[in-house]
C-alpha cells in the first residue's frame, strides 16, 4: 500500500500519484489508484473522463450515479 497525502495543497500529491500509477503499469504491475480529493484531478491526469461521473466522496455520502439503467440515488 502506497500512501500519498498532505494537508497543503499544491505539493504535488496528484503529480506524484499518476508518475507512480503510470510506473508501476508500465513494469507490468497491476493495482488500484483512489483519488479521494473531491475535485478528482488524479482521473483526469489518467486520461479518464470524468465529466459526468461520480466521485470518492459522492459515493461515501451515497449521491453516486449508477451506470445502467436505474436512477442515480440521491443521499
Amino acid at each position: 500500500v502506497i500512501t500519498v497525502s498532505n494537508q497543503k495543497g499544491g505539493v504535488g500529491k496528484t503529480t506524484t500519484s499518476a508518475a507512480l500509477a503510470a510506473g508501476f503499469s508500465m513494469a507490468g504491475k497491476k493495482g488500484s489508484v483512489y483519488d479521494l480529493d473531491p475535485q478528482g484531478n488524479l482521473g483526469f491526469c489518467l486520461g479518464l473522463d470524468t465529466e459526468g461521473g461520480s466521485t470518492i466522496l459522492d459515493v461515501l455520502k451515497r449521491r453516486y450515479i449508477h451506470t445502467s439503467d436505474q436512477p442515480a440515488q440521491k443521499g
